[in-house]
């Protein structure tokens, strides 16, 4: 569930079904206002520019509290320090994303089938709006999503293997 914002496309062509369309410049979709330190983000994600992107941001408005973005072709996690991804994202063809946390001081990066274990800094919960195709940034939109986004789904815990491994079939 979203508000859609500033004319993001929907019902384009996406990896399973219909995916959303962010042209780079001010699309970004609204999403959940309140989540813990323990979750699971998974999507599929086609990138038509090989720049500097935000994909989700989530902000305590002028407390930074976590990012995904592509940054140098990688997937980068921000959690108080930047965590990466271990193989590059493919432009211009649908990758798929994990990234999770486990309430504690640990998270992992899946990225097109390959997993990176991470050791955080922090573990705190956080509390306000995030959104999808953009970064919230001191509660304002920064550095929006060029591409496709579909099959975006959230939940408030660590997915299990099986799991993961029917997301990324």
């Amino acid at each position: 569930n979203g508000t859609l914002m500033n004319g993001v496309l929907i019902n384009q062509p996406g990896i399973l079904n219909k995916s959303y369309q962010f042209d780079g410049v001010d699309d970004y979709v609204s999403s959940f206002d309140s989540i813990g330190n323990t979750y699971t983000i998974s999507m599929w994600f086609y990138p038509t520019s090989s720049g500097y992107t935000h994909i989700w941001g989530y902000d305590q408005c002028y407390n930074w509290a976590e990012t995904i973005r592509i940054n140098n072709n990688k997937i980068a996690y921000y959690m108080t320090n930047w965590y990466y991804s271990a193989n590059n994202v493919n432009i211009n063809e649908w990758n798929h994303l994990i990234v999770s946390r486990n309430g504690g001081n640990s998270a992992f990066i899946i990225l097109n089938g390959v997993r990176i274990n991470h050791s955080l800094s922090s573990s705190n919960a956080l509390n306000k709006i995030a959104w999808i195709g953009a970064e919230n940034r001191n509660c304002a939109p920064y550095v929006y999503f060029q591409g496709r986004i579909d099959e975006f789904a959230f939940w408030n815990r660590v997915l299990t293997d099986q799991e993961i491994k029917k997301l990324t079939m």
